[in-house]
């Protein structure tokens, strides 16, 4: 793989940065924090999704909402984009173009293909491509051991001991699963047992009720003939019982009907002696009850004379009642004259023609006035408040003008709280650079650079420290000011708002609507004042009508009280009054009706002697009757003590039977179950098993698993396929190193990578072949240590990726003294200028050392907080 072009816009200190990377060897060279590693950071969060940097919206330079960074690169002839963005709080998008055709997008997809082009996974893409800071001194000054761990590291091995650790998680996890199988194997073979022995106590009782059916049945076969036995001698007294009791019934019917008959013969003599007492009392009666007729028409008379009364009374209380409204309404008609208005149209009002309708209206209209001008005067002087109230603030006082005014401030109201958001998110803009500026300077607090570990002098520190706080002064004082203004707006805001809620507390509605019911009550009081006048127009008729029905009243009196003075000389007795003359009815009426009563009773004396006679001749057939049916009953011979013993033994007999069926039941019901049971456990124990050789086979194939898992453990074990990796992987590592440190003209023939045994410990050692014999890595000079680390840092390089096109190194020299680093330019400068080993190398580094090596030179500046890349040769 080979870099084209990098591209960054808004990504960390980068606004718009884009470098187009020949091959050979590219520095990119600048101060501490100028913004360097921020280009391998874009290169690759672009090509694996990869940050060292914590959060991803981490990446999007302050003060920015978006970021985006755009890698090109060539591989195995075709030329590859892949486009990375990311926006705050948003997922991350990312595309994939294979010679300008789009193949891919995702923040999945896009990594994975490019992992699938480049043939390996993102580690050990990343560990071929990129030699982190420190590694090469690493490999030159760590102890075997370490050394080891590091080679394993960059193999990607540590991920194969994850494995193995893992394993033993695995194996327990399905060790413990055959326990329970186990456990429960040995439960199920319990119950196995207990089952068959469950059977067998079943057969047993069996076979029990089996014979004990059998002595049943006998037993009721003997039963049954003594049950018929005491069942017909019992047949034979129960027919007599039953005939005994049929001839009681007929004693006692026929007693019954002597005593009725005695009963019927003394009423029937009663009822005549009381006929013929009653024709003596209706002949006294006759001259009595013919005065009736002259006593009612005295009544219906003495009736009329009250009516006519009583008509005079009310027509006079009538005329009464009507002067009196008549002067009540006089009075009413004064009092409303003064809110009187013309009639709009001609009123269509007829009043009511019956009088106490007449009065219940007029009465109600003259309290509808009394009320109606009370409110009136009432809503006259509240209206004149509310006028007054109003034109305090608004004039008209009309709610028209009120909508008016607050649509005013409420324009004016938004335009300030406008005015005061931009100015509080310019005090937030200028609050957030002063917390940046902050951590700036407790960064610089530190002895070394916060980003390559370098020393700071304490001149940079101070300069750093006062043009922060040079800038956090003036940004304070720019809040300050702010601050003055927001607080002007706001007092602004709280007038405006206070102007807004007296307007619209104003009630002008309320106003406007006491108005129209000040006119509709004028208008309603006008209508009342000439409906009055019509009602008094009908009472004044009713008047005059009355007087004349009161002068045909009086002629009407004096008439019925000269035909009351004739009825009562046919009477021969004075009536005191129409209650007298009632009462004397009510005694006449009730004679009346007694002597009626008397002549029915008297009509029946000739049929009650006859029946009287009757009555005596069934009484004496009914003694003579009574006397046969006792012989009957002696003859009978009915004895209720051989019946009562005949029935205890029938039913003794039969409750025996019964006992015994119901034991012969239960003994068969007994059987049935037992058979069931005995067929349900034989059904068990084929269930228990099949259970049963289910589990063991279980267990049985969870033992073989087992041993499977433990030699896939054994398998991922550093004695296993780590082994096997590490010493294949050692073979090519040595075999390429050979071929680059004889490449860089070394006089070393040969480099060993192993593991050797110390002390139960394994360690990584690296031997060095010359003139056929190994030297210790101490009797190199520093050169040579320097060629060496860098030759087997690609070879590891090389193994990773199998062609090694491209090699990053980030700091290389950082933890080099001064004679290594001249060692290490002096290689780049004799064997890696031109493209020679690699087609192509980029080196971050802050040592000005390099550039005299480079073919292609970025400096890296910033100025103020946005770093500028410049291309030099």
């Amino acid at each position: 793989m080979i870099i084209k072009k990098i591209a960054m816009r808004n990504f960390v200190s980068h606004k718009n940065t884009e470098i187009e990377i020949p091959r050979g060897i590219n520095a990119i060279v600048g101060k501490n924090g100028s913004g360097k590693t921020s280009i391998i950071d874009a290169l690759l969060v672009a090509l694996f999704g990869d940050s060292s940097r914590g959060g991803i919206d981490n990446l999007i330079r302050f003060g920015e909402n978006s970021a985006e960074v755009e890698v090109v690169f060539g591989h195995e002839g075709s030329e590859y984009q892949v486009v990375w963005r990311r926006k705050k709080g948003r997922n991350t998008e990312m595309y994939l173009r294979k010679d300008g055709k789009l193949i891919v997008r995702g923040a999945t997809g896009v990594p994975n293909e490019i992992q699938n082009i480049l043939g390996v996974d993102k580690d050990s893409a990343i560990n071929s491509i990129l030699i982190k800071q420190g590694e090469i001194s690493r490999l030159l000054n760590e102890k075997p051991a370490k050394r080891k761990e590091i080679m394993g590291k960059l193999l990607n091995l540590h991920k194969l001991e994850k494995c193995y650790k893992k394993m033993n998680d695995i194996i327990k996890h399905f060790d413990d699963k055959k326990e329970e199988i186990e456990k429960e194997l040995e439960r199920i073979k319990g119950r196995y047992e207990e089952k068959k022995k469950q059977k067998k106590d079943v057969e047993a009782k069996l076979e029990e009720e089996k014979k004990k059916l059998e002595e049943i049945k006998k037993q009721l076969e003997d039963l049954e003939k003594k049950v018929e036995k005491a069942r017909k001698e019992k047949e034979e007294w129960d027919n007599k019982k039953r005939e005994y009791e049929e001839l009681q019934r007929n004693i006692t019917e026929i007693e019954r009907e002597i005593k009725y008959i005695k009963e019927e013969i003394d009423r029937i003599s009663d009822e005549l002696k009381k006929a013929e007492k009653a024709k003596e009392e209706m002949e006294k009666l006759t001259k009595e009850i013919e005065k009736l007729p002259i006593i009612e028409e005295y009544k219906k008379n003495l009736q009329k004379m009250r009516d006519y009364c009583n008509e005079k009374e009310e027509i006079q209380k009538t005329l009464d009642e009507i002067e009196e409204y008549l002067k009540k309404v006089e009075k009413h008609q004064k009092n409303v004259a003064d809110y009187v208005v013309e009639l709009k149209q001609e009123l269509d009002y007829k009043p009511p023609q019956e009088l106490k309708d007449i009065f219940v209206n007029a009465e109600r209209k003259i309290s509808s006035i009394e009320n109606t001008i009370k409110d009136l005067k009432k809503k006259e002087k509240k209206c004149n408040e509310l006028e007054m109230e109003i034109k305090k603030h608004i004039d008209p006082p009309t709610t028209e003008n009120k909508k008016s005014e607050l649509n005013r401030l409420n324009e004016e109201l938004k335009g300030l709280k406008n005015k005061r958001d931009e100015l509080m998110k310019e005090i937030a803009k200028a609050g957030e650079h002063i917390k940046f500026n902050e951590s700036r300077k407790k960064a610089i607090e530190k002895s070394n650079c916060p980003v390559c570990e370098s020393p700071i002098t304490d001149e940079m520190r101070i300069n750093l420290r006062n043009k922060i706080d040079e800038e956090n002064q003036i940004l304070n004082v720019l809040i300050a000011k702010l601050d003055l203004e927001i607080k002007r707006i706001e007092e602004k805001i709280l007038s405006t708002r206070e102007r807004i809620d007296t307007i619209q507390q104003l009630p002008t509605e309320q106003y406007e609507a006491l108005k129209n019911e000040i006119e509709e009550k004028r208008s309603e009081l006008t209508k009342t004042f000439y409906e009055i006048n019509k009602i008094l127009e009908v009472l004044e008729k009713i008047r005059k009508d009355n007087v004349g029905n009161l002068e045909n009243l009086e002629e009407k009196i004096k008439d019925v009280k000269e035909k009351l003075r004739e009825l009562a000389e046919k009477l021969e007795y004075k009536i005191k009054d129409e209650k007298d003359a009632e009462e004397k009815i009510r005694q006449l009426q009730e004679k009346k009706g007694e002597m009626k009563k008397l002549k029915e009773i008297a009509e029946k004396v000739n049929d009650l002697k006859k029946e009287l006679e009757e009555k005596k001749e069934r009484f004496e057939d009914m003694k003579k009757r009574r006397e046969e049916i006792k012989g009957n009953l002696d003859n009978l011979g009915y004895d209720e003590e051989k019946h009562r013993k005949a029935e205890e033994e029938f039913n003794k007999k039969s409750e025996e039977k019964t006992r015994k069926e119901e034991e012969k039941r239960n003994v068969e019901e007994n059987i049935n179950g037992y058979e069931r049971d005995v067929q349900r456990i034989s059904s068990e124990i084929e269930e228990i098993e099949k259970e049963k050789k289910k589990k063991e086979n279980a267990v049985n194939n969870y033992a073989a698993f087992l041993t499977f898992l433990d030699e896939i453990k054994k398998g991922f074990s550093k004695d296993g396929i780590q082994k096997v990796l590490r010493e294949k992987a050692y073979t090519y590592i040595s075999k390429y190193a050979t071929n680059y440190i004889q490449y860089f003209n070394m006089d070393i023939s040969e480099v060993t990578i192993k593991d050797i045994k110390k002390n139960n410990k394994e360690e990584m050692v690296i031997e060095v072949l010359r003139e056929g014999q190994n030297i210790p890595l101490e009797s190199l000079s520093g050169g040579e240590l320097i060629a060496l680390a860098i030759a087997i840092r690609l070879a590891i390089a090389r193994v990773l990726a199998g062609n090694l096109s491209t090699v990053i190194m980030d700091e290389p020299t950082i933890y080099l003294d001064e004679d290594r680093r001249r060692e290490f330019v002096n290689i780049l400068q004799e064997f890696f200028r031109e493209s020679k080993t690699l087609p192509q190398m980029i080196i971050i580094t802050h040592h000005r050392e390099i550039e005299d090596v480079a073919d292609t030179i970025y400096r890296v500046e910033k100025k103020g907080e946005i770093s500028r890349v410049s291309v030099g040769k």
